[in-house]
């Protein structure tokens, strides 16, 4: 069976659906909330479907899996999280007077 951890916190699969685990009672509800969305946010991805609900695809065979490694299995690379955002506002005023 395939599934996905994501810390000691949260595991999910098509077939099991989100399992929050008793870790995850000490994060803010805030976190808690974004690892859940997170999570319900990957539920209908075809290769995780077929892995969990067929045994094909190119995750077949694969037991368990980090969640980082699934975003990179996926082809998604998070920002490093010291890294700030720049919001559109800054970047279009900026584009306008000649900066970028």
């Amino acid at each position: 069976m395939c599934y996905i951890t994501m810390g000691p916190y949260v595991v999910f699969a098509p077939n099991i659906g989100v399992i929050i685990k008793e870790p995850a009672l000490k994060l803010s509800p805030k976190k808690l909330h974004s690892l859940v969305v997170s999570a319900f946010s990957h539920m209908r991805d075809t290769d995780l479907v077929e892995a969990c609900c067929g045994g094909c695809g190119p995750l077949a065979g694969t037991v368990g899996m980090k969640y980082e490694d699934y975003l990179r299995h996926l082809g998604i690379h998070e920002p490093p999280k010291n890294v700030k955002r720049i919001s559109p506002k800054i970047k279009h005023g900026a584009y306008n007077a000649g900066i970028y």
